[in-house]
């Protein structure tokens, strides 16, 4: 499969779990997903998308994981899960995200896991994890990332993994660790 038509899942309102994985997708309508408010998993994993559309998960405040493992994305919207109040995990590893947006996790209040391994991030935004109290698991493996500032992590006394192997640079993961229990340095408030 290369292609889905965006009404595919029209109809399908009681749906929960969607899995387009392993296909050979390149483009996924922006629409595909509308009226899915029961949707709690979405599958996308390994195919071959370059970008997703800005508001593919509009209205899915259901939704508790997205994964677009093993793509082809350069970059992912700002606003991607905006609104995704209950979402809990993500994972977008295995991609070729050069950046992300610093406020791409903004507001996701009861995010528990965020993979962002194999990808080509030489730079996390410092302001990306604020906020995300009840973040448990940090996977920035196997990227280019020479460092990670200690506030990136400040607030986050859920905090329980953090994964920074396979990265050009020396990380002391307990004092990484160490600094996700204390309060963000003034002028690094939560976003």
């Amino acid at each position: 499969m290369v292609t889905v038509s965006d009404d595919l899942l029209q109809g399908l309102s009681n749906l929960q779990r969607i899995d387009f994985s392993n296909n050979s997708l390149n483009i996924i309508p922006e629409s595909l997903f509308h009226g899915l408010a029961n949707l709690r998993e979405v599958w996308l994993s390994n195919n071959e998308l370059q970008s997703v559309p800005q508001d593919i998960f509009q209205n899915l405040g259901s939704l508790q994981e997205i994964s677009l493992l093993q793509n082809q994305l350069e970059s992912v919207p700002e606003s991607l899960f905006h609104g995704l109040s209950n979402l809990q995990t993500i994972t977008l590893s295995h991609n070729q995200l050069e950046t992300v947006p610093e406020t791409l996790l903004q507001g996701l209040t009861s995010l528990q896991k965020i993979a962002l391994s194999d990808d080509q991030l030489a730079s996390i935004p410092e302001g990306l994890f604020h906020g995300l109290y009840n973040l448990q698991d940090i996977d920035l493996s196997y990227n280019q990332l020479a460092s990670v500032p200690p506030s990136l992590l400040c607030n986050l006394q859920q905090l329980s993994a953090l994964n920074v192997i396979g990265n050009p640079g020396t990380f002391d993961v307990a004092s990484l660790l160490t600094s996700a229990k204390l309060s963000c340095p003034s002028g690094t408030a939560a976003i």
